[in-house]
């Protein structure tokens, strides 16, 4: 009786908390220039091709004399190469100024940063991406409530709007576990009153607790749930397992590739469509699902999207790596980001009527889901926050190799500093639990076979379902 009273205060303590942190973020992401910026995107969605290139060429010239003028990595690099503010006036200009790697970022992000810019007022936006080694992409709070607005609409073109009760399967809000791994009884979830919202653990999903979930989720009643493909996966997966159906508006997915297969799955057993978005940490480019399904539209105010094959642009239909450039990020711009990410344009435009480039698939970052012994399927793209922090990694790749074991692989810089393994230990235990033992193995490459070189989570565990 006293863990059960103990587990609703924390959960009561927790909703106020997490309510009381959502008021103040929403400051930021629900001001007057949201609802003006929605405003626009909503007009400029059907822009046509010459519209929508003015508007990204105008926004992009701005950046580029920016970036210039205060960010002491491009004034360098623009010096060295004999590029000046006036010689890009346009995307097709950009090709002009060399590629941004991620290495390069991470080896030295201060100089990333506008010396115009109010440190104290930006935010974090850390990533692992493939190589699991961490980037903090610092964000103003500008291009905060632009790549809402941006979210927004993609939303009502599912016929969503603002004040929409949602449902969340997340890990972790704003650098804040939802429900820590070492609570083993309800409730595994947490209200955020702020964005009519309820956050679901997906730290404790398993055959057990999913039908505490879909109770809850049935009693709130929301408009749309939201969550990694993975993720909503297992709750598709259980619902067939239990020959159910659960009836939603509409289902939203991003942060991991989403397959046909997947996707179908999904529809299946909610009775609803998938609109799926493609962003990054970096916030350099973004592309969303519209109602005919065809593919992602790119966003062409949030940034330019390149696709690069062997140094050339590639062709509709061909594959090739996503190269982005931030439009409103004046904080920590980023000029042609190698992503990692491999996507390609499609060779039909879409039926909707935007004009807004269309891509065809993207095969972003790959990672496997790990099963706990107790029966949780945690995706893999939730362990990424036990990096945040944890410097000195150049690379890194999680592998369960068996129901109670799991090896953190590491690549170090090249320097003589170490990795403080047992606080990443510790990190992990938060989201993983303590049942499985972590070992960590420092090694000198990462790759074994071309079948996980490209994962950063790899399980060995088969998962049912």
């Amino acid at each position: 009786m006293k863990s059960g009273i103990q587990e609703y205060l924390s959960y009561f303590v927790h909703s106020l908390f997490l309510s009381t942190k959502g008021f103040a973020v929403n400051t930021i992401k629900y001001n007057k220039k949201f609802y003006r910026v929605l405003g626009e995107l909503e007009e400029s969605q059907w822009y046509s091709l010459e519209q929508l290139k003015e508007l990204q060429d105008t926004k992009l010239r701005k950046l580029i004399v920016h970036a210039y003028e205060n960010v002491p990595y491009y004034n360098k690099l623009f010096k060295k190469h004999g590029i000046r503010p006036h010689d890009i006036q346009g995307t097709e200009d950009l090709k002009k100024i060399p590629l941004l790697s991620k290495e390069a970022l991470r080896a030295n992000p201060q100089d990333f940063i506008a010396a115009n810019i109010n440190r104290k007022l930006l935010a974090p936006g850390w990533t692992t991406g493939t190589t699991g080694a961490p980037i903090n992409a610092l964000r103003s709070r500008e291009s905060i409530t632009f790549e809402n607005a941006v979210l927004w609409r993609q939303k009502r073109w599912a016929g969503i709007d603002v004040g929409c009760r949602k449902v969340a399967v997340w890990g972790t809000i704003w650098d804040h576990v939802i429900v820590p791994s070492s609570i083993k009884s309800p409730p595994f979830w947490r209200k955020n009153i702020a964005d009519h919202q309820l956050l679901f653990s997906y730290y404790h999903m398993s055959d057990d607790t999913l039908p505490l979930y879909f109770k809850k989720i049935e009693e709130f009643g929301p408009d749309f749930i939201e969550g990694f493909p993975s993720t909503i996966l297992t709750l598709s997966n259980f619902l067939k397992r239990q020959n159910e159906i659960f009836s939603v508006k509409s289902i939203f997915t991003s942060s991991e590739p989403l397959y046909d297969v997947h996707r179908n799955e999904i529809e299946e057993r909610f009775k609803t469509k998938v609109f799926d978005h493609y962003g990054q940490a970096e916030r350099v480019a973004a592309a969303s699902d519209c109602p005919e399904h065809r593919g992602l539209h790119v966003h062409p105010e949030y940034g330019v999207l390149e696709i690069i094959k062997e140094n050339r642009d590639a062709s509709p239909g061909e594959r090739g790596e996503i190269i982005g450039t931030g439009l409103n990020n004046y904080a920590m711009p980023l000029i042609r980001y190698s992503t990692g990410d491999i996507a390609q344009f499609a060779t039909e435009p879409c039926p909707c009527g935007r004009k807004m480039p269309l891509l065809q698939s993207i095969d972003g970052r790959k990672a496997d889901s790990i099963i706990t012994p107790d029966g949780r399927v945690i995706p893999g793209g939730g362990l990424m926050g036990a990096f945040h922090g944890i410097e000195n990694v150049k690379k890194s790749q999680i592998v369960q190799e068996d129901i109670n074991n799991i090896i953190v692989r590491i690549v170090r810089n090249q320097n003589e500093r170490g990795v403080e393994t047992d606080r990443l230990i510790s990190n992990l235990k938060k989201c993983i639990g303590e049942d499985v033992r972590i070992g960590i193995d420092i090694t000198d490459s990462l790759a074994d076979g071309d079948t996980i070189k490209h994962r950063w989570v790899v399980s060995k565990v088969k998962i049912d379902g």
